[in-house]
């Protein structure tokens, strides 16, 4: 367990080094849930395909801040080590690949969440807007932050047998983000279209936490997500690794 907390640590003081740029990289966070608060304020009305502008502006503001939280770089982290040959060094040591994955993960969300506090509270001040939370909440996010991170991992360890992975991950990016509602709530969606989307683990990485009704039957969908993309992961590891060089899988 120490061998983890100093890799932790020492991941954490690296991300604090550069907080310039990862801070430039928490704004930018912010500029699409900030630019659709400006959109659903200029527009005239006050209901929006069944939601107030309130609420509209609450979604938003609570986006930005999961965005910081859930949205898992695993993908960015597994491809670089498969790409550019730094695995090799993790397989000969006495610690588990996996568990520097996920300590370079959360080392991360933390940096990227405690520089983007202030941007968050002036964004709430700004907007009037009232964080009401309770412990679903919190679960819902674990359960959200694990799956992100196994779709996420999935991604990257594509790397195995494509030589760039760079396209797919943007693309990623951009669906999860759209069809898991941060452009538009998913109140905005055809009918169809959402219950098309509650058997995929879109629908739990950003929308889900936000909403405060305890359904058994989405959690029971979370979980089977969360335990298909284990396996998942699991079989791609298995059989991507035996691709493996230290120079890559070229």
């Amino acid at each position: 367990m120490r061998k983890y907390l100093c890799l932790f640590k020492i991941n954490l003081i690296e991300y604090f080094e550069y907080r310039f740029r990862t801070f430039i990289n928490v704004v930018f966070q912010f500029t699409l849930p900030v630019t659709m608060i400006l959109v659903f304020s200029s527009i005239p009305g006050n209901k929006f395909a069944g939601m107030t502008r309130g609420e509209i502006i609450s979604f938003y503001v609570m986006t930005s801040l999961l965005f910081l939280i859930i949205k898992s770089s695993a993908d960015d982290i597994i491809s670089e080590f498969i790409l550019e040959g730094g695995l090799a060094k993790y397989l000969v040591k006495p610690i588990n690949i996996w568990g520097v994955v996920i300590i370079r993960d959360i080392a991360k969300r933390l940096a990227k969440f405690t520089l983007g506090i202030p941007v968050f509270v002036l964004l709430i001040n700004l907007t009037g807007t009232q964080i009401d939370v309770n412990i679903l909440f919190f679960v819902k996010v674990i359960l959200a932050y694990i799956l992100t991170f196994l779709v996420a991992s999935s991604v990257g360890l594509l790397g195995f047998w494509l030589e760039e992975t760079w396209g797919l991950q943007n693309f990623y990016d951009v669906s999860a983000r759209f069809l898991g509602g941060g452009v538009l709530p998913y109140s905005f969606f055809p009918i169809i279209f959402k219950n098309v989307l509650v058997f995929t683990p879109f629908f739990y990485m950003l929308s889900w936490p936000l909403n405060r009704q305890f359904i058994i039957s989405e959690f029971m969908i979370c979980l089977s997500l969360i335990a298909a993309m284990l396996l998942l992961v699991y079989f791609m590891w298995k059989n991507g690794i035996k691709r493996y060089n230290a120079l890559g899988v070229y």
